[in-house]
Protein backbone atom coordinates (compact mmCIF):
# COMPACT_ATOMS: atom_id res chain seq x y z
CA UNK A 1 0.00 0.00 0.00
CA UNK A 2 2.96 2.26 1.21
CA UNK A 3 4.19 1.40 -2.45
CA UNK A 4 1.81 2.51 -4.11
CA UNK A 5 1.38 5.74 -2.77
CA UNK A 6 4.57 6.43 -3.17
CA UNK A 7 4.68 5.77 -7.16
CA UNK A 8 1.57 7.99 -7.03
CA UNK A 9 3.37 11.02 -5.43
CA UNK A 10 6.18 10.66 -7.92
CA UNK A 11 3.72 10.44 -10.64
CA UNK A 12 2.25 14.10 -9.20
CA UNK A 13 5.42 15.65 -9.09
CA UNK A 14 6.22 14.55 -12.68
CA UNK A 15 3.20 15.63 -13.90
CA UNK A 16 3.12 18.91 -11.63
CA UNK A 17 7.16 19.46 -12.97
CA UNK A 18 5.66 19.33 -16.91
CA UNK A 19 2.97 21.58 -15.93
CA UNK A 20 5.17 24.13 -14.80
CA UNK A 21 7.45 23.98 -17.66
CA UNK A 22 4.30 24.28 -20.10
CA UNK A 23 3.37 27.50 -18.46
CA UNK A 24 6.96 28.81 -18.26
CA UNK A 25 6.74 28.50 -21.82
CA UNK A 26 3.29 29.83 -22.41
CA UNK A 27 4.72 32.57 -20.46
CA UNK A 28 7.25 33.01 -23.03
CA UNK A 29 4.80 32.71 -25.65
CA UNK A 30 2.86 35.76 -24.47
CA UNK A 31 5.76 37.77 -24.21
CA UNK A 32 6.56 37.18 -27.65
CA UNK A 33 2.97 38.02 -28.86
CA UNK A 34 3.84 41.28 -26.93
CA UNK A 35 6.86 41.87 -28.49
CA UNK A 36 4.86 41.37 -32.19
CA UNK A 37 1.82 43.91 -31.28
CA UNK A 38 4.75 46.29 -30.44
CA UNK A 39 5.77 46.29 -33.73
CA UNK A 40 2.25 47.73 -35.42
CA UNK A 41 3.77 50.90 -34.06
CA UNK A 42 6.62 51.03 -36.08
CA UNK A 43 4.73 49.52 -39.29
CA UNK A 44 2.01 53.06 -39.00
CA UNK A 45 5.12 55.11 -38.78
CA UNK A 46 6.62 52.86 -41.52
CA UNK A 47 3.17 53.05 -43.89
CA UNK A 48 2.07 56.55 -43.17
CA UNK A 49 4.81 59.32 -44.77
CA UNK A 50 3.32 61.75 -42.36
CA UNK A 51 4.89 59.75 -39.41
CA UNK A 52 7.79 58.52 -40.17
CA UNK A 53 10.70 59.42 -38.76
CA UNK A 54 13.04 61.58 -40.74
CA UNK A 55 15.74 59.18 -39.51
CA UNK A 56 15.18 57.06 -41.92
CA UNK A 57 16.17 59.15 -44.64
CA UNK A 58 19.39 61.03 -43.12
CA UNK A 59 20.59 57.71 -41.50
CA UNK A 60 18.75 54.08 -42.40
CA UNK A 61 20.99 52.14 -39.80
CA UNK A 62 20.16 54.25 -37.24
CA UNK A 63 16.88 54.13 -37.77
CA UNK A 64 16.72 50.29 -38.26
CA UNK A 65 18.67 50.21 -34.63
CA UNK A 66 16.25 52.28 -32.91
CA UNK A 67 12.52 51.24 -34.10
CA UNK A 68 13.36 47.69 -35.49
CA UNK A 69 16.30 45.87 -33.86
CA UNK A 70 15.60 46.01 -30.43
CA UNK A 71 12.05 44.04 -31.50
CA UNK A 72 13.93 42.05 -33.33
CA UNK A 73 16.42 41.07 -30.86
CA UNK A 74 13.89 40.79 -28.27
CA UNK A 75 11.89 37.99 -30.22
CA UNK A 76 15.19 35.79 -31.15
CA UNK A 77 16.31 35.93 -27.50
CA UNK A 78 12.32 34.46 -26.71
CA UNK A 79 12.59 32.25 -29.51
CA UNK A 80 16.31 31.06 -27.88
CA UNK A 81 14.64 30.27 -24.70
CA UNK A 82 11.79 28.32 -25.75
CA UNK A 83 14.39 26.30 -27.94
CA UNK A 84 16.87 25.66 -25.05
CA UNK A 85 14.37 25.09 -22.08
CA UNK A 86 11.37 23.60 -23.89
CA UNK A 87 13.14 21.89 -26.69
CA UNK A 88 11.61 18.73 -25.85
CA UNK A 89 8.15 19.95 -26.87
CA UNK A 90 9.41 21.02 -30.41
CA UNK A 91 5.96 18.91 -31.49
CA UNK A 92 4.21 21.30 -29.25
CA UNK A 93 6.03 24.73 -30.05
CA UNK A 94 7.01 24.26 -33.69
CA UNK A 95 9.86 26.29 -33.59
CA UNK A 96 10.67 26.14 -37.04
CA UNK A 97 7.23 27.33 -38.23
CA UNK A 98 7.47 30.82 -35.90
CA UNK A 99 10.88 31.09 -37.17
CA UNK A 100 9.69 30.85 -40.65
CA UNK A 101 7.00 33.15 -40.28
CA UNK A 102 9.33 35.82 -38.36
CA UNK A 103 11.68 35.81 -41.28
CA UNK A 104 9.20 36.37 -43.57
CA UNK A 105 7.83 39.50 -41.13
CA UNK A 106 11.37 41.02 -41.00
CA UNK A 107 12.44 40.43 -44.54
CA UNK A 108 9.00 42.44 -45.71
CA UNK A 109 9.97 44.83 -42.88
CA UNK A 110 13.14 45.54 -44.26
CA UNK A 111 12.18 45.72 -47.81
CA UNK A 112 9.77 47.88 -47.27
CA UNK A 113 12.03 50.13 -45.19
CA UNK A 114 14.49 49.66 -48.08
CA UNK A 115 11.65 51.21 -50.84
CA UNK A 116 9.98 53.69 -47.96
CA UNK A 117 13.76 55.18 -47.08
CA UNK A 118 13.96 55.37 -51.59
CA UNK A 119 10.84 57.15 -51.92
CA UNK A 120 11.44 59.97 -49.22
CA UNK A 121 9.31 62.30 -47.90
CA UNK A 122 8.85 65.82 -48.58
CA UNK A 123 12.39 67.26 -48.66
CA UNK A 124 14.30 63.69 -48.53
CA UNK A 125 14.69 61.00 -50.74
CA UNK A 126 12.77 60.83 -54.47
CA UNK A 127 9.56 62.69 -53.32
CA UNK A 128 12.35 65.59 -52.27
CA UNK A 129 14.34 65.42 -55.85
CA UNK A 130 10.90 65.87 -57.41
CA UNK A 131 9.53 68.33 -55.08
CA UNK A 132 12.80 70.43 -56.26
CA UNK A 133 12.32 70.10 -59.55
CA UNK A 134 8.35 71.03 -59.57
CA UNK A 135 9.80 74.43 -57.78
CA UNK A 136 12.08 75.15 -60.14
CA UNK A 137 9.44 74.69 -62.92
CA UNK A 138 7.03 76.38 -61.08
CA UNK A 139 9.62 79.88 -60.47
CA UNK A 140 12.25 79.43 -63.76
CA UNK A 141 10.33 78.37 -66.71
CA UNK A 142 8.41 81.28 -68.11
CA UNK A 143 7.58 79.75 -71.46
CA UNK A 144 5.15 77.21 -69.89
CA UNK A 145 1.86 78.98 -68.92
CA UNK A 146 1.18 78.88 -65.42
CA UNK A 147 -2.54 76.92 -65.97
CA UNK A 148 -0.66 74.04 -67.37
CA UNK A 149 1.87 74.28 -64.75
CA UNK A 150 -0.29 74.53 -62.12
CA UNK A 151 -2.60 71.59 -64.00
CA UNK A 152 0.35 69.23 -63.51
CA UNK A 153 0.89 69.42 -60.06
CA UNK A 154 -2.03 69.21 -59.75
CA UNK A 155 -2.54 66.21 -61.19
CA UNK A 156 0.87 64.81 -58.91
CA UNK A 157 -0.76 65.71 -55.65
CA UNK A 158 -4.20 63.68 -56.69
CA UNK A 159 -2.07 60.83 -57.09
CA UNK A 160 0.09 60.96 -53.91
CA UNK A 161 -3.16 61.84 -52.21
CA UNK A 162 -5.80 59.02 -53.58
CA UNK A 163 -3.11 56.74 -55.30
CA UNK A 164 -5.29 56.40 -58.29
CA UNK A 165 -3.24 55.22 -61.58
CA UNK A 166 -5.56 57.62 -63.76
CA UNK A 167 -4.07 60.77 -62.43
CA UNK A 168 -0.92 59.25 -63.81
CA UNK A 169 -2.27 59.01 -67.25
CA UNK A 170 -3.52 62.96 -66.87
CA UNK A 171 0.11 63.80 -65.57
CA UNK A 172 1.54 61.53 -68.45
CA UNK A 173 -0.96 63.91 -70.91
CA UNK A 174 -0.31 66.59 -69.58
CA UNK A 175 3.44 66.65 -70.17
CA UNK A 176 3.05 65.56 -73.32
CA UNK A 177 0.76 68.51 -74.46
CA UNK A 178 3.44 70.68 -72.80
CA UNK A 179 6.56 69.45 -74.85
CA UNK A 180 4.71 70.09 -78.06
CA UNK A 181 5.19 73.59 -77.21
CA UNK A 182 7.50 74.65 -79.90
CA UNK A 183 8.57 77.57 -78.17
CA UNK A 184 9.97 75.05 -75.58
CA UNK A 185 14.28 75.31 -75.19
CA UNK A 186 16.13 72.67 -74.86
CA UNK A 187 16.83 73.28 -71.57
CA UNK A 188 13.55 73.41 -70.62
CA UNK A 189 12.59 70.09 -71.88
CA UNK A 190 15.33 68.72 -70.26
CA UNK A 191 13.62 70.04 -67.06
CA UNK A 192 10.60 69.00 -67.70
CA UNK A 193 11.99 65.37 -68.85
CA UNK A 194 13.59 65.01 -65.36
CA UNK A 195 10.28 66.20 -63.90
CA UNK A 196 8.09 63.50 -65.61
CA UNK A 197 10.52 60.78 -65.03
CA UNK A 198 10.85 61.18 -61.24
CA UNK A 199 7.24 61.45 -60.65
CA UNK A 200 6.96 57.92 -62.72
CA UNK A 201 9.91 56.47 -60.62
CA UNK A 202 8.13 57.78 -57.45
CA UNK A 203 4.41 56.36 -58.62
CA UNK A 204 6.15 52.90 -59.13
CA UNK A 205 7.56 52.77 -55.87
CA UNK A 206 4.16 53.83 -54.25
CA UNK A 207 2.58 51.41 -55.73
CA UNK A 208 5.57 49.10 -54.82
CA UNK A 209 4.93 49.68 -51.32
CA UNK A 210 1.02 49.97 -51.60
CA UNK A 211 -1.44 52.30 -51.56
CA UNK A 212 -3.52 50.62 -48.92
CA UNK A 213 -3.07 48.43 -46.11
CA UNK A 214 -3.98 45.57 -48.65
CA UNK A 215 -1.59 46.12 -51.83
CA UNK A 216 2.32 46.22 -52.19
CA UNK A 217 4.44 45.79 -49.84
CA UNK A 218 1.77 47.12 -47.31
CA UNK A 219 -0.66 44.30 -47.73
CA UNK A 220 2.53 41.82 -47.54
CA UNK A 221 3.70 43.36 -44.31
CA UNK A 222 -0.06 43.34 -43.14
CA UNK A 223 -0.53 39.71 -43.67
CA UNK A 224 2.71 38.42 -42.75
CA UNK A 225 1.81 40.10 -39.29
CA UNK A 226 -1.53 39.03 -39.07
CA UNK A 227 -0.21 35.51 -39.95
CA UNK A 228 2.14 35.37 -37.33
CA UNK A 229 -0.07 36.95 -34.77
CA UNK A 230 -3.09 34.11 -35.68
CA UNK A 231 0.25 31.46 -35.43
CA UNK A 232 1.02 32.59 -31.87
CA UNK A 233 -2.07 33.15 -30.61
CA UNK A 234 -3.55 29.30 -31.94
CA UNK A 235 -0.12 28.16 -30.24
CA UNK A 236 -0.67 29.85 -26.92
CA UNK A 237 -4.08 28.65 -26.71
CA UNK A 238 -2.94 25.30 -27.29
CA UNK A 239 -0.29 25.81 -24.66
CA UNK A 240 -2.58 27.01 -22.10
CA UNK A 241 -4.81 23.72 -22.75
CA UNK A 242 -2.59 21.37 -22.76
CA UNK A 243 -1.57 22.96 -19.09
CA UNK A 244 -4.89 22.96 -17.50
CA UNK A 245 -4.69 19.04 -19.25
CA UNK A 246 -1.51 18.56 -17.00
CA UNK A 247 -2.90 20.11 -14.09
CA UNK A 248 -6.04 18.05 -14.09
CA UNK A 249 -3.91 15.04 -14.34
CA UNK A 250 -2.18 16.04 -11.31
CA UNK A 251 -5.08 16.82 -9.40
CA UNK A 252 -6.69 13.30 -10.20
CA UNK A 253 -3.32 11.20 -9.01
CA UNK A 254 -3.07 13.96 -6.09
CA UNK A 255 -6.66 12.92 -5.48
CA UNK A 256 -6.07 9.50 -5.47
CA UNK A 257 -2.84 9.88 -3.68
CA UNK A 258 -4.58 11.68 -0.94
CA UNK A 259 -7.44 9.01 -0.61
CA UNK A 260 -4.94 6.23 -0.40
CA UNK A 261 -2.97 8.07 2.45
CA UNK A 262 -6.24 8.74 4.08
CA UNK A 263 -6.97 5.07 3.81
CA UNK A 264 -3.20 4.29 5.28
CA UNK A 265 -3.93 6.65 8.17
CA UNK A 266 -7.50 4.98 9.05
CA UNK A 267 -5.55 1.28 9.13
CA UNK A 268 -2.91 2.47 11.26
CA UNK A 269 -5.08 4.67 13.44
CA UNK A 270 -7.11 1.91 13.81
CA UNK A 271 -4.38 -0.23 15.11
CA UNK A 272 -3.00 1.99 17.38
CA UNK A 273 -6.08 3.44 19.32
CA UNK A 274 -5.93 -0.42 20.43
CA UNK A 275 -2.81 0.30 22.27
CA UNK A 276 -2.53 3.76 23.30
CA UNK A 277 -6.52 4.80 23.17
CA UNK A 278 -7.49 4.57 26.39
CA UNK A 279 -4.51 6.09 28.32
CA UNK A 280 -4.79 8.96 25.73
CA UNK A 281 -8.30 9.40 26.17
CA UNK A 282 -7.98 9.84 30.31
CA UNK A 283 -4.96 12.33 29.38
CA UNK A 284 -7.34 14.29 27.20
CA UNK A 285 -9.76 14.24 30.03
CA UNK A 286 -7.41 15.85 32.32
CA UNK A 287 -6.43 18.10 30.10
CA UNK A 288 -9.95 19.04 29.43
CA UNK A 289 -10.18 19.96 33.02
CA UNK A 290 -7.70 22.75 33.20
CA UNK A 291 -8.45 25.86 33.45
CA UNK A 292 -6.64 29.17 33.68
CA UNK A 293 -6.72 29.82 37.79
CA UNK A 294 -4.97 26.31 37.50
CA UNK A 295 -2.33 27.47 35.31
CA UNK A 296 -1.47 30.62 37.48
CA UNK A 297 -1.38 28.44 40.92
CA UNK A 298 1.15 26.42 39.34
CA UNK A 299 -0.18 22.93 38.91
CA UNK A 300 0.38 20.04 36.97
CA UNK A 301 -0.76 17.41 35.08
CA UNK A 302 -0.84 13.99 36.87
CA UNK A 303 -1.38 10.98 34.96
CA UNK A 304 0.23 7.60 35.80
CA UNK A 305 0.62 4.83 32.80
CA UNK A 306 3.31 2.50 31.87
CA UNK A 307 3.18 3.46 27.80
CA UNK A 308 6.28 5.62 27.58
CA UNK A 309 4.99 8.22 24.57
CA UNK A 310 2.10 8.90 26.84
CA UNK A 311 4.45 9.83 29.53
CA UNK A 312 6.47 11.93 27.38
CA UNK A 313 2.79 13.73 26.63
CA UNK A 314 2.23 14.18 30.28
CA UNK A 315 5.62 15.58 30.81
CA UNK A 316 5.53 18.01 27.59
CA UNK A 317 2.41 19.38 28.61
CA UNK A 318 3.64 20.21 32.25
CA UNK A 319 6.53 21.94 30.29
CA UNK A 320 3.87 23.50 28.20
CA UNK A 321 1.85 24.66 31.14
CA UNK A 322 5.22 26.23 32.77
CA UNK A 323 5.48 28.23 29.23
CA UNK A 324 1.79 29.44 29.68
CA UNK A 325 1.70 30.67 32.98
CA UNK A 326 5.24 33.32 32.57
CA UNK A 327 3.83 33.83 29.23
CA UNK A 328 0.68 35.48 31.09
CA UNK A 329 2.51 36.69 33.70
CA UNK A 330 4.39 38.79 31.27
CA UNK A 331 1.26 39.76 29.58
CA UNK A 332 -0.35 41.00 32.44
CA UNK A 333 2.70 42.79 33.25
CA UNK A 334 2.97 43.98 29.63
CA UNK A 335 -0.87 45.12 30.20
CA UNK A 336 -0.69 46.67 33.06
CA UNK A 337 2.19 48.64 31.83
CA UNK A 338 0.10 49.22 28.55
CA UNK A 339 -2.43 50.90 30.48
CA UNK A 340 -0.70 53.14 32.46
CA UNK A 341 1.23 54.43 29.23
CA UNK A 342 -1.89 54.65 27.43
CA UNK A 343 -3.46 56.75 30.49
CA UNK A 344 -0.14 58.90 30.79
CA UNK A 345 -0.27 59.88 26.97
CA UNK A 346 -4.42 60.61 27.26
CA UNK A 347 -3.85 63.07 30.31
CA UNK A 348 -0.35 64.29 28.24
CA UNK A 349 -3.14 64.83 25.43
CA UNK A 350 -5.68 66.89 27.45
CA UNK A 351 -2.68 68.98 28.92
CA UNK A 352 -1.55 69.88 25.43
CA UNK A 353 -4.87 70.65 24.46
CA UNK A 354 -5.38 72.99 27.22
CA UNK A 355 -2.33 74.43 26.80
CA UNK A 356 -2.55 75.49 23.25
CA UNK A 357 -6.34 76.52 23.92
CA UNK A 358 -4.96 78.46 26.82
CA UNK A 359 -1.72 79.94 24.47
CA UNK A 360 -4.45 81.34 21.95
CA UNK A 361 -6.36 82.85 24.33
CA UNK A 362 -3.49 84.64 25.91
CA UNK A 363 -2.07 85.64 22.74
CA UNK A 364 -5.18 86.82 21.71
CA UNK A 365 -5.99 88.99 24.97
CA UNK A 366 -2.40 90.17 25.11
CA UNK A 367 -2.40 91.45 21.33
CA UNK A 368 -5.54 92.69 22.08
CA UNK A 369 -4.44 94.66 25.31
CA UNK A 370 -1.43 95.94 24.02
CA UNK A 371 -2.55 97.93 21.08
CA UNK A 372 -4.11 100.20 23.62
CA UNK A 373 -1.23 101.44 25.21
CA UNK A 374 0.79 101.33 21.71
CA UNK A 375 -1.78 103.03 20.30
CA UNK A 376 -2.16 105.68 22.98
CA UNK A 377 1.47 106.37 22.99
CA UNK A 378 1.67 106.53 19.47
CA UNK A 379 -1.02 109.26 19.43
CA UNK A 380 0.85 111.27 22.27
CA UNK A 381 3.76 111.34 20.15
CA UNK A 382 1.98 112.29 17.09
CA UNK A 383 0.47 115.72 18.90
CA UNK A 384 4.21 115.69 20.36
CA UNK A 385 5.76 115.68 17.01
CA UNK A 386 3.30 118.48 15.44
CA UNK A 387 2.43 120.79 18.16
CA UNK A 388 5.37 120.29 21.12
CA UNK A 389 6.46 123.84 19.81
CA UNK A 390 3.38 125.55 21.00
CA UNK A 391 2.80 123.69 24.01
CA UNK A 392 3.01 124.86 27.25
CA UNK A 393 4.51 123.53 30.29
CA UNK A 394 1.63 122.02 32.39
CA UNK A 395 0.36 119.89 28.78
CA UNK A 396 3.97 118.33 28.19
CA UNK A 397 3.51 116.96 31.31
CA UNK A 398 0.33 115.59 31.15
CA UNK A 399 1.64 114.25 28.01
CA UNK A 400 4.53 112.91 29.86
CA UNK A 401 2.51 110.85 32.71
CA UNK A 402 -0.22 109.62 29.97
CA UNK A 403 2.80 107.94 28.02
CA UNK A 404 4.47 106.79 31.18
CA UNK A 405 1.13 105.01 32.35
CA UNK A 406 1.07 103.82 28.54
CA UNK A 407 4.46 102.54 29.20
CA UNK A 408 3.85 101.25 32.29
CA UNK A 409 1.24 99.29 31.69
CA UNK A 410 2.80 97.74 28.35
CA UNK A 411 5.77 97.05 30.68
CA UNK A 412 3.36 95.13 32.91
CA UNK A 413 2.08 93.26 30.07
CA UNK A 414 5.31 92.51 28.48
CA UNK A 415 6.55 91.06 32.01
CA UNK A 416 3.47 88.75 32.77
CA UNK A 417 4.15 87.71 29.36
CA UNK A 418 7.61 86.83 30.41
CA UNK A 419 7.38 84.81 33.07
CA UNK A 420 4.29 82.75 31.66
CA UNK A 421 6.54 81.97 28.91
CA UNK A 422 9.36 81.01 31.37
CA UNK A 423 6.91 79.15 33.51
CA UNK A 424 5.33 77.37 29.95
CA UNK A 425 8.90 76.13 28.71
CA UNK A 426 9.76 74.85 32.46
CA UNK A 427 12.31 77.51 32.97
CA UNK A 428 10.82 79.00 36.32
CA UNK A 429 12.38 76.81 39.22
CA UNK A 430 12.60 78.88 42.40
CA UNK A 431 15.70 79.83 44.48
CA UNK A 432 14.60 79.17 47.93
CA UNK A 433 15.89 81.85 50.61
CA UNK A 434 15.04 83.88 53.31
CA UNK A 435 12.89 86.62 52.52
CA UNK A 436 11.47 89.07 54.41
CA UNK A 437 8.10 89.94 53.68
CA UNK A 438 7.65 93.51 54.54
CA UNK A 439 10.36 94.32 52.41
CA UNK A 440 8.76 92.48 49.44
CA UNK A 441 5.25 94.74 49.99
CA UNK A 442 7.04 98.04 50.21
CA UNK A 443 9.20 97.75 47.16
CA UNK A 444 5.67 96.82 45.44
CA UNK A 445 4.47 99.98 47.34
CA UNK A 446 6.81 102.51 46.10
CA UNK A 447 6.23 100.92 42.60
CA UNK A 448 2.94 101.90 42.15
CA UNK A 449 3.34 105.36 43.97
CA UNK A 450 1.76 107.09 41.48
CA UNK A 451 -1.22 105.25 40.44
CA UNK A 452 -1.82 105.47 44.38
CA UNK A 453 -2.08 108.93 43.79
CA UNK A 454 -3.82 109.34 40.44
CA UNK A 455 -6.49 107.48 42.30
CA UNK A 456 -5.58 109.21 46.26
CA UNK A 457 -5.78 105.32 47.17
CA UNK A 458 -4.44 104.62 50.88
CA UNK A 459 -2.28 101.82 51.30
CA UNK A 460 -1.08 100.23 54.47
CA UNK A 461 1.11 97.62 55.21
CA UNK A 462 1.40 95.95 58.06
CA UNK A 463 3.45 93.26 57.71
CA UNK A 464 5.14 92.19 60.60
CA UNK A 465 9.42 92.57 59.90
CA UNK A 466 9.84 89.48 61.64
CA UNK A 467 7.61 87.65 59.51
CA UNK A 468 10.14 85.86 57.17
CA UNK A 469 9.35 82.69 54.53
CA UNK A 470 11.82 80.62 52.78
CA UNK A 471 11.32 81.10 49.33
CA UNK A 472 12.23 82.71 46.18
CA UNK A 473 12.51 86.16 46.06
CA UNK A 474 11.54 86.93 42.86
CA UNK A 475 8.42 84.92 42.69
CA UNK A 476 7.54 86.22 46.40
CA UNK A 477 7.73 89.97 44.80
CA UNK A 478 5.95 88.99 41.59
CA UNK A 479 2.97 87.56 43.73
CA UNK A 480 3.25 91.32 45.94
CA UNK A 481 2.94 93.29 42.71
CA UNK A 482 0.02 91.59 40.77
CA UNK A 483 -2.11 91.28 44.07
CA UNK A 484 -1.57 94.85 45.01
CA UNK A 485 -2.03 95.98 41.31
CA UNK A 486 -5.40 94.34 41.43
CA UNK A 487 -6.41 96.22 44.22
CA UNK A 488 -5.44 99.52 42.98
CA UNK A 489 -7.04 98.45 39.50
CA UNK A 490 -10.39 97.51 41.35
CA UNK A 491 -10.44 100.24 43.75
CA UNK A 492 -12.63 103.42 43.47
CA UNK A 493 -10.57 106.50 44.32
CA UNK A 494 -10.12 107.56 47.81
CA UNK A 495 -10.40 104.07 48.53
CA UNK A 496 -8.26 102.08 51.15
CA UNK A 497 -5.94 98.82 50.88
CA UNK A 498 -4.66 96.79 53.61
CA UNK A 499 -1.46 94.45 53.48
CA UNK A 500 -1.60 92.31 56.53
CA UNK A 501 0.24 89.26 57.70
CA UNK A 502 -0.38 86.83 60.72
CA UNK A 503 1.16 82.78 61.41
CA UNK A 504 -0.69 80.15 61.13
CA UNK A 505 0.95 76.90 61.97
CA UNK A 506 4.84 76.64 59.63
CA UNK A 507 3.39 79.28 57.59
CA UNK A 508 3.17 82.71 57.21
CA UNK A 509 -0.75 84.03 55.69
CA UNK A 510 -0.08 87.24 53.72
CA UNK A 511 -3.82 89.18 52.96
CA UNK A 512 -4.34 91.93 50.93
CA UNK A 513 -7.81 93.41 51.82
CA UNK A 514 -9.40 96.55 49.50
CA UNK A 515 -12.91 98.18 49.41
CA UNK A 516 -13.34 98.24 45.92
CA UNK A 517 -15.71 97.31 43.59
CA UNK A 518 -16.26 92.89 44.47
CA UNK A 519 -16.51 90.09 42.84
CA UNK A 520 -19.16 88.46 41.72
CA UNK A 521 -19.55 84.00 43.01
CA UNK A 522 -19.84 83.53 39.39
CA UNK A 523 -16.43 85.28 38.44
CA UNK A 524 -14.87 84.07 41.35
CA UNK A 525 -15.29 80.52 40.32
CA UNK A 526 -13.02 81.34 36.63
CA UNK A 527 -10.23 82.88 39.00
CA UNK A 528 -7.18 80.56 38.91
CA UNK A 529 -8.53 78.42 35.97
CA UNK A 530 -6.28 78.53 32.68
CA UNK A 531 -9.25 77.61 30.25
CA UNK A 532 -11.31 80.45 32.25
CA UNK A 533 -9.31 83.70 32.03
CA UNK A 534 -11.34 86.57 33.80
CA UNK A 535 -10.31 89.59 32.85
CA UNK A 536 -12.65 92.95 33.32
CA UNK A 537 -11.93 96.77 33.78
CA UNK A 538 -10.97 98.71 36.88
CA UNK A 539 -12.40 101.75 38.53
CA UNK A 540 -10.40 104.20 35.76
CA UNK A 541 -10.88 101.53 32.97
CA UNK A 542 -7.95 100.01 33.42
CA UNK A 543 -7.20 96.71 31.09
CA UNK A 544 -6.01 93.18 32.11
CA UNK A 545 -5.45 89.67 31.00
CA UNK A 546 -5.65 87.58 33.77
CA UNK A 547 -2.66 86.27 33.64
CA UNK A 548 -0.84 88.16 36.31
CA UNK A 549 -3.25 86.36 38.69
CA UNK A 550 -2.36 82.75 37.11
CA UNK A 551 1.14 83.21 37.16
CA UNK A 552 0.71 84.28 41.36
CA UNK A 553 -0.77 81.09 41.47
CA UNK A 554 1.82 78.99 40.24
CA UNK A 555 4.43 80.83 41.68
CA UNK A 556 3.09 80.47 45.16
CA UNK A 557 2.13 76.61 44.45
CA UNK A 558 6.06 76.42 43.76
CA UNK A 559 6.87 77.58 46.90
CA UNK A 560 4.90 75.31 48.51
CA UNK A 561 1.62 77.96 49.43
CA UNK A 562 -1.76 78.58 48.89
CA UNK A 563 -3.81 81.40 47.33
CA UNK A 564 -7.09 82.13 47.69
CA UNK A 565 -9.76 85.05 47.31
CA UNK A 566 -12.43 86.26 48.96
CA UNK A 567 -15.27 88.65 47.87
CA UNK A 568 -18.28 90.26 47.43
CA UNK A 569 -19.66 92.81 45.44
CA UNK A 570 -19.44 96.51 45.84
CA UNK A 571 -17.91 95.89 49.52
CA UNK A 572 -14.34 95.16 48.36
CA UNK A 573 -11.94 92.24 47.98
CA UNK A 574 -9.28 90.10 49.91
CA UNK A 575 -6.58 87.96 48.23
CA UNK A 576 -4.86 85.60 50.77
CA UNK A 577 -1.46 84.01 49.81
CA UNK A 578 0.61 81.87 52.23
CA UNK A 579 4.54 80.94 51.85
CA UNK A 580 6.34 78.33 54.47
CA UNK A 581 8.93 80.07 56.70
CA UNK A 582 11.07 76.59 57.07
Amino acid sequence: MISVLLTLVLLSSYLLNRAISLYKADTVLVKLEHEIQALEAEEAMLTTPSLVDTMLFVNPTSFQQKHVEDHRQKIENLLGILEEQFGSNESLLKFDSIRALRDSYFETFDSLSVLVNQRGFKDYGLEGEMRQVAHFIEDSLVTIDAAQILMLRRHEKDFLLRGDTVYLTKFHSQVQSILSNEILSDSDRFVLDRYHTLFEELADLDLSIGRSDSSGLKGNLNRNHQRLNVFLTDLHVGVEKRVNSEILNVFAVFGISVLIAILVSILLSMRLSSSIGVPVKNLSKEIYRFEIEDIVQHKKLEVKSSIKEVTYLVRSFNNLLEMLRKQLELVDAKTKELQERNQELNNREIQLKQSNSVKDKFFSIIAHDMRGPIGGMLVFLESLNEDIDTMKKSELKDFARAMLGSATQLANLMENLLQWSKSQMGMNRPEFRQVVLRESAEKSMALFANRLKEKNISLSIRISHSHIVVADQNMVDFVFRNVISNAIKFTKKKGEIVVDSEQVGRKIQVSVRDNGIGISEENQKKLFQETEQHSSYGTANEKGTGLGLLLSKEFVTKNHGEIWVKSELDIGTTVFFTFSIE
